[in-house]
């Protein structure tokens, strides 16, 4: 049983991608077989599910990477896509991404509050962030 997940339909017909929030993510098709999957997301393990799940688009996922104070960018098959960025010690509570993987939203907490905040793909700030 899930405690958190996220779900996208993939560009490819009648697909869907699964992203659970202990890191495990699988493409399965509508009518239930799996097209890929379970992988498990570097930096996840059975003590993370506390974690913000992942979130899915139709051809990536954006995960919370190792010391949860980054973020990295996954292909369908759990592999890294560019490099992490990092979050200047915010910790991610919950994620979100376009569905074509290019503009990333977090919502972070420290020691300020909470901070709602867009980034590109590519790990550079959109705009100004939101308390």
């Amino acid at each position: 049983r899930w405690e958190s997940f996220e779900a996208a339909f993939a560009a490819a017909a009648g697909e869907f991608v699964i992203a659970t929030d202990d890191g495990f993510v699988s493409v399965m098709r509508r009518d239930g077989t799996r097209v890929s999957g379970p992988v498990r997301l570097p930096g996840y393990t059975d003590d993370t599910s506390s974690r913000a799940a992942p979130a899915v688009s139709a051809n990536a996922i954006v995960a919370i990477g190792p010391g949860e104070q980054t973020l990295r960018l996954y292909n369908r098959a759990g592999r890294p896509l560019g490099r992490p960025f990092a979050l200047h010690g915010q910790y991610v509570s919950a994620l979100g991404i376009s569905p074509d993987g290019q503009t990333i939203a977090t919502v972070t907490s420290g020691t300020t509050g909470s901070t709602f905040q867009l980034w590109s793909a590519a790990g550079e700030k959109i705009g100004d962030s939101f308390s």
